[in-house]
């Protein structure tokens, strides 16, 4: 087989229309930004205006002076409520309240003050902007409040459920999806999104998250489904972005728990509908959700901590399971526990540093459990996650700062067998693993693997502002990102690296062998992709009404595999020298490894390198009043391979060949000589890269208009077009033609 690159027509156009109580925009940031423009009360501009901003989310205070055209900016803030005060000697002091500020969010905030009079002090309410008028990207944005408020299962896919332009695959009813990932979509096309906890990527593969999130220890998260004009973001899909709470000046905690039992279920299977034998589906035996944090000062103005903990534990019911004796299996267990702490230290007023690590553990130990498998079918997960990094925020002046980020993910997740006393044990101690085509029940030990990913990655954004250059203003985005991925998979295999299928005409399951599966199991490969990223952005205010965002982005990926040793085992040379099995030949040609069993690195499997995507949008506020705006998008964005394509190649990765199975003595146990007919085989070195294979792409262009219905209410109404091509596909080339040309659902 090989992946070759195909064609994918225009995916769809959506209209939506979303109410929304915040709106925001620009991926990837942990922080907003507040600027506006200070005139007198003849409407001329005013420089060298004091401008400070406090806020229980900063530490101490920062300040700016307005320039000479009366513009002030505060461009790195945390997320929260600021209030502001404007001084300038001989002018009433003007204080602003109740500005909000969301992640990747401009408030653009305009200030008149007048002489100073008997009354020195004006304190201002005012709305705070709900739409912004310079970012032309589109998110929805979910603060504290918010994640505390709304009636949901507390986790990041119940919240998609939410977003407008966002679907999921299945909805949560009382933690009924609790630790299991829903597939989710954005303006109907789905994968290559982007995960990110406090600028951390936790990304797993290109699409899904790493782990479970502390929902408790967010500040704010941020969905961005329509990035056409944002060139920080790398991949065509959906960039989730979360800030962890940073503690404060006075020690505060929030402690939260919910429960639920069988008895505060509904139940609508009438006795007529058991008569015919309809069932209750599966039911909640036992949900709690403990999540404590607590959050303060080591010294104020200078240094705050955070902290928090979680412990969810479900118990459901797993209708038939096991199949030769339904019901009478334990309840199936999921227990999600987080510990998150973070650490804020602002030097002085230009210089923060802040560090956060956040961990998290997944135990399931019945996973698999159904009504067609065994009690020691099953198998145990008990896996162990992280993310953690340290970044620097510098604010150098009043025109120039930058974010410079170190963070990691990882996890190391196994998923081990049974022996038949539903003790976790070795290969040689689980029974043979048997499944009966007839029925399709499943029995004897599983297939355990072990999967340890590790990501480490880095990454400088700076802004500079350029005023009255080119006949605008200018505010430039630039960075650079790099990343590298590895993950290690073993695969343990079944006893003795055979799968055996009967199929039973008898009503008795396992009495008729019909195939056996031979695989290449215990076998370890590894997979790796070094990621380069660059991008520069310019913001450019034309006039009052009209801001352009014009980027430009270049990736680079490379796909690998580090040196690499086959381990020893059972069918090994079958598999890999072309060593026959008696008189069956093998289907596998010999490797160049065959022998030595060492595999070389071998770099640029997937090299990925011409990604120029330029990102082009426009903000016009109609009326320049900030409550109106029409933005237009379009973008190119290239796709991620990530390590799972390189998998698709490893010549150690998992392999099988299906056989008949001729059973001679009748004793149901598989012996090599009762080897027939091949049947197929999978995996292993036959797997190949077509030569120069060129990334897939996506092309999106959007059109909204935003406009503000009252304070804190905006309206958003919106057209997306989304064109996806060169994608790739595992094909077989020994396929005839024909076979092409059939076409399915």
């Amino acid at each position: 087989m090989t992946w070759r690159s195909r064609f994918r027509n225009p995916s769809l156009a959506l209209l939506w229309i979303a109410l929304t109580g915040v709106t925001a925009a620009a991926q990837g940031p942990t922080t907003g930004s507040i600027t506006g423009t200070v005139v007198d009360n003849t409407g001329a501009v005013l420089p060298g205006v004091s401008v400070s901003a406090t806020s229980s989310a900063l530490i101490g205070e920062q300040t700016a002076i307005t320039n000479a055209q009366g513009q002030y900016r505060f461009p790195s803030l945390p997320p929260g409520t600021y209030t502001l005060k404007f001084e300038l000697s001989g002018f009433a002091t003007v204080i602003r309240e109740g500005i909000r500020v969301n992640i990747g969010f401009m408030a653009d905030l305009h200030i008149a003050m007048q002489l100073a009079t008997l009354q020195e002090n004006i304190t201002v309410r005012g709305e705070s902007p709900v739409v912004d008028t310079q970012n032309t990207t589109v998110t929805n944005n979910f603060t504290a409040e918010m994640l505390r408020s709304i009636p949901n299962a507390r986790d990041i896919w119940s919240l998609i459920a939410e977003a407008p332009g966002m679907t999921v695959g299945r909805f949560d009813v009382g933690g009924s999806t609790a630790g299991t990932q829903t597939g989710y979509t954005a303006y109907g096309s789905s994968g290559q999104n982007r995960v990110q906890v406090d600028g951390a990527n936790t990304t797993e593969g290109t699409a899904a998250a790493g782990f479970y999130f502390d929902y408790g220890a967010f500040e704010e998260i941020s969905f961005g489904a329509s990035n056409a004009a944002d060139a920080q973001m790398p991949t065509p899909g959906v960039m989730i972005n979360s800030v962890i709470k940073s503690g404060g000046n006075t020690v505060h905690g929030d402690l939260y728990f919910d429960y639920e039992n069988e008895s505060l279920q509904g139940n609508n299977v009438t006795p007529e509908l058991a008569r015919l034998g309809v069932g209750q589906g599966t039911r909640m035996v036992k949900y709690f959700d403990p999540n404590f944090n607590v959050g303060g000062p080591i010294k104020k103005d200078r240094f705050w901590y955070f902290t928090s903990f979680r412990n969810q534990d479900i118990l459901t019911t797993t209708t038939g399971w096991p199949f030769d004796a339904p019901g009478t299996g334990p309840d199936f267990l999921t227990r999600l526990q987080n510990i998150t702490y973070k650490l804020t230290y602002q030097l002085n007023q230009n210089n923060k540093i802040s560090h956060f690590l956040q961990w998290g553990r997944k135990f399931q130990p019945y996973r698999n459990a159904s009504a067609t498998t065994s009690l020691d079918g099953v198998y145990k997960q008990d896996s162990y996650s992280w993310a953690g990094k340290v970044e620097w925020n510098r604010i150098v002046g009043p025109s120039f700062f930058f974010d410079a980020r170190a963070s990691t993910f990882a996890y190391n997740w196994p998923n081990l067998p049974y022996k038949p006393d539903m003790e976790v044990g070795p290969r040689d101690q689980i029974a043979y693993r048997r499944t009966d085509q007839i029925t399709g029940n499943t029995a004897g030990g599983y297939s355990g693997y072990r999967y340890d990913r590790r990501r480490y990655q880095g990454e400088v954004v700076a802004n500079l502002f350029r005023d009255a250059w080119l006949g605008a203003n200018h505010s430039i985005k630039f960075g650079l990102l790099s990343e590298w991925e590895q993950i290690e998979d073993e695969e343990f295999g079944n006893r003795e690296s055979v799968l055996l299928t009967f199929r039973s005409t008898s009503g008795v399951d396992f009495t008729t062998p019909f195939r056996v599966t031979l695989q290449n199991g215990p076998t370890t490969y590894t997979d790796a992709l070094w990621h380069y990223g660059a991008f520069v952005q310019d913001q450019v205010i034309v006039n009052p009404h009209l801001t352009l965002n014009l980027g430009m982005r270049w990736d680079y990926y490379n796909a690998y595999e580090p040196e690499q040793v086959v381990r020893e085992a059972p069918y090994r040379d079958f598999f890999y020298a072309g060593a026959p099995l008696g008189s069956v030949a093998s289907p596998f040609p010999r490797a160049d490894f065959a022998g030595s069993w060492k595999i070389p690195k071998r770099t640029g499997i997937i090299l990925l390198k011409d990604t120029l995507a330029p990102r082009i949008g426009a903000a016009y506020d109609l009326k320049g009043n900030g409550r109106t705006v029409v933005k237009a998008n379009w973008g190119r964005f290239f796709n991620n391979p990530g390590v799972s394509y390189s998998d698709d190649v490893n010549p150690i990765q998992w392999a099988t060949a299906t056989y008949g199975w001729n059973d001679r003595n009748g004793d149901r146990l598989f012996t090599l000589n009762e080897l027939g007919a091949f049947v197929n085989s999978s995996g292993g070195v036959v797997n190949s890269v077509q030569p120069g294979i060129k990334s897939p792409y996506t092309d999106e262009a959007s059109a909204f208009i935003e406009r503000q219905i009252v304070e804190d209410l905006g309206l958003r109404v919106g057209y997306l077009w989304k064109r996806q091509a060169r994608l790739w596909d595992l094909i077989d080339l020994a396929r005839p033609r024909d076979l092409w040309t059939v076409p399915v659902s």
